[in-house]
């Protein structure tokens, strides 16, 4: 969502300043100074940025200078990129870096890995160190190149969408949490990545989600905070199936079925602090997280209008890129 809104900061500027030159351009005699001064000054700046660039990631990285000028260039070109739909064009060169920290060289990176990550920022403001974190793990996992793995980013990101929560929220989440990843990951990570959209709807993190599961496991300590939470709340708790889930590593099934456990907000605010704590500690929660569960039964509703005002904003973005469309076609014309 912010990133559509910065697109369309971003484009309501380039309809000005198109707007602007093309007046400029309306002056025959000023045409060719105004197309030789555009050339040469945006020459000049991009050659710059590609040699700053190289020097930061040649002291970042102890690359050799062949190996950082092009490297440079394409974080330079893959930048200017994404700062042109809406992103955090630093965030190309953080990706580049990471990479290189979560394979131990950048022998994987090439334009098209590039272009990925650019498609992937400006579509959800993921950080670039998140996104190589997240395709570190991924591969770990299901094995395959950096493309493949960021290909599955692109699959976490159309399943956050379409249950209409935040995708740079779940691939923080997923980014954020390796230990989580490496023991209960299935299917290149998809399994963790609904698991995540389904505590998104619940108010938690798939942490605390991951917690429940081992908390579980443990079945002695489970059982007698089961029995405990039992006698204090004068009524049956049944984790068979909690448990079950969690052996089987289904952290979305988990979820769901501890949020059938919980009850309502009624039944929350009708416990004392001891009931609350004891059916807490039943469910591997925190009262914290159990709070946060039972409040998320109004989510729905409001992932529901945010997604409404999103669409309203793509909407309006892409008339404003038809507009600096139209405005390209007879600058072009004049130019020439």
């Amino acid at each position: 969502y912010q990133s559509v809104l910065k697109m369309d900061d971003t484009f309501a500027t380039l309809i000005e300043k198109s707007e602007e030159f093309g007046a400029v351009l309306g002056n025959s005699t000023l045409r060719l100074q105004a197309f030789n001064a555009l050339t040469v000054g945006l020459a000049v700046s991009f050659g710059k940025d590609v040699l700053d660039a190289a020097k930061e990631v040649r002291q970042e990285l102890g690359l050799s200078v062949t190996e950082s000028a092009k490297l440079g260039f394409q974080i330079t070109r893959n930048a200017k990129l994404l700062n042109i739909l809406g992103g955090n064009a630093d965030e190309v060169k953080n990706f580049a870096i990471e990479i290189a920290n979560q394979f131990g060289n950048v022998g994987a990176i090439n334009d098209k890995v590039f272009k990925q990550f650019v498609g992937i920022s400006a579509n959800t403001g993921l950080t670039g160190e998140n996104a190589a974190k997240l395709a570190s793990s991924i591969q770990s996992i299901q094995g395959g190149t950096l493309e493949t793995s960021l290909n599955t980013i692109e699959i976490f990101k159309n399943l956050a969408d379409a249950e209409g929560i935040s995708s740079k929220l779940v691939l923080e989440d997923l980014a954020s949490d390796t230990e989580t990843f490496a023991k209960f990951a299935k299917d290149g990570g998809k399994n963790l990545a609904l698991a995540s959209i389904e505590s998104k709807k619940l108010g938690m993190e798939l942490s605390s989600v991951a917690g429940i599961a081992e908390k579980l496991l443990d079945f002695e300590s489970s059982i007698e905070a089961q029995m405990n939470a039992q006698v204090l709340l004068g009524r049956s708790i049944n984790l068979d199936k909690a448990r079950e889930l969690s052996l089987a590593g289904d952290l979305k099934g988990l979820a769901k079925e501890i949020k059938s456990q919980v009850g309502s907000q009624a039944e929350f605010e009708a416990m004392n602090v001891v009931q609350r704590e004891a059916f807490a500690e039943a469910l591997g929660l925190s009262v914290v997280d159990l709070g946060k569960m039972i409040r998320g039964e109004d989510t729905a509703a409001q992932i529901a209008e945010k997604r409404a005002e999103q669409q309203d904003k793509s909407f309006q973005l892409q008339q404003k890129i038809m507009k600096m469309l139209e405005l390209t076609v007879p600058l072009m014309t004049a130019i020439q």
